[in-house]
């Protein structure tokens, strides 16, 4: 049962720490994301980070984009390649989601890419998703009790 943002971030992590293709995974604020883009010479880095969110009586439900970005080269020569694979790393992580075990988004949700160039962060390109992951609620709350 997944309740929580930590949980949702663990089972990201460890389907990053699987994938063949991505090098590294970070989660935090938007803000953050060229400082991180930043760190390190490994890519495609995938990078979470929450939008929004909802309380329902049984189910809540977390807005999360999802961005993969790589590395473009100076002469650009590796752009079409950079596009073409980070699409493929978030149509990866689109199924793994949906996947048996895993179900944090319904078969039915659609995952929208859209892509990011430079003129994000330099020199570097991908794609984003945003994605709502429907939680479990809980109902014993501690608080105030007797």
């Amino acid at each position: 049962m997944i309740i929580s943002w930590e949980q949702i971030r663990q089972v990201v992590e460890l389907f990053s720490e699987e994938h063949l293709m991505i090098k590294r995974f970070y989660s935090d604020y938007e803000d953050q994301l060229s400082t991180y883009a930043t760190l390190g010479e490994d890519f495609p880095v995938l990078y979470m980070t929450p939008l929004s969110g909802s309380f329902g009586y049984t189910q809540n439900m977390l807005t999360i984009r999802f961005y993969c970005f790589d590395r473009i080269i100076r002469d650009r020569s590796n752009w079409n390649v950079v596009v073409s694979d980070t699409h493929r790393c978030l149509n990866d992580l689109y199924k793994f989601l949906q996947s048996p075990g895993v179900e944090l988004i319904d078969t039915e949700s659609e995952g929208v890419p859209t892509p990011i160039n430079d003129a994000t962060m330099d020199y570097v390109a991908g794609w984003y998703m945003d994605l709502d992951i429907d939680l479990d609620t809980y109902s014993d709350c501690f608080i105030m009790k007797d």
